[in-house]
């Protein structure tokens, strides 16, 4: 922000019914500073979290790094954690993400470089069993350090697909890598597939 020009740096993560992603890029414009006035672009690059992971390399045969450093993108592990928890409302409605399977599982967080501090986080790894109908359902996940709300948005059992956004994630790290011991926010959304009694999907967000 200087010079009357602002350079930025732009990370963030979407979801829709089915499906999560992630996208980084940059962000650029001017500034008036006698008229205090201001206006940007940003522009960038978006994945889909299967993508992402398979071209980090953490899953799938098809690895590509070389291409997501250079747009720019972490990705660099630093840490990997599985968050759990269950949600009842006491009429019937309920989820559960705990035990071997379910959960928020290996999620892991992604920086820049080595030693870096992570900046997304990516899973293809989001799985749990529910009764009724759980939408608005706010599931306290735990684990690694960590806590997180896992929001229900949408629950559509006439196509099977789930939507949920995840919030108010912090917590200091405990686990593998170099993330270990560091304090952390982080936020994103999750979405899937239904099955008879089960949900699955994938989840992708940012972290500071």
């Amino acid at each position: 922000w200087s010079n009357n020009r602002l350079i930025g740096s732009t990370r963030g993560y979407w979801g829709d019914v089915y499906k999560t992603g992630i996208l980084v890029g940059e962000t650029l414009g001017t500034f008036d500073p006698t008229a205090y006035t201001w206006q940007a672009l940003s522009m960038g690059v978006w994945l889909e979290t299967n993508k992402f992971l398979e071209m980090a390399g953490k899953v799938g045969n098809n690895p590509n790094i070389a291409a997501l450093q250079a747009l720019n993108i972490p990705c660099v592990e630093v840490g990997r954690a599985d968050l759990k928890g269950s949600w009842s409302d006491g009429a019937g409605n309920s989820i559960d993400m705990t035990g071997t399977t379910y959960g928020m599982n290996n999620v892991i967080f992604f920086a820049p470089s080595t030693g870096g501090a992570p900046k997304i986080w990516a899973t293809n790894q989001v799985s749990g069993g529910y009764a009724g109908n759980p939408v608005s359902a706010v599931v306290p996940l735990s684990g690694n350090g960590l806590s997180a709300n896992f929001n229900v948005q949408q629950w559509d059992t006439i196509n099977n697909k789930w939507l949920s956004t995840v919030t108010n994630g912090a917590g200091t790290y405990s686990g593998t890598g170099t993330m270990n011991g560091t304090t952390i926010q982080f936020n994103g959304a999750a979405a899937g597939t239904i099955g008879t009694g089960t949900f699955s999907g994938t989840g992708a967000g940012v972290v500071k």
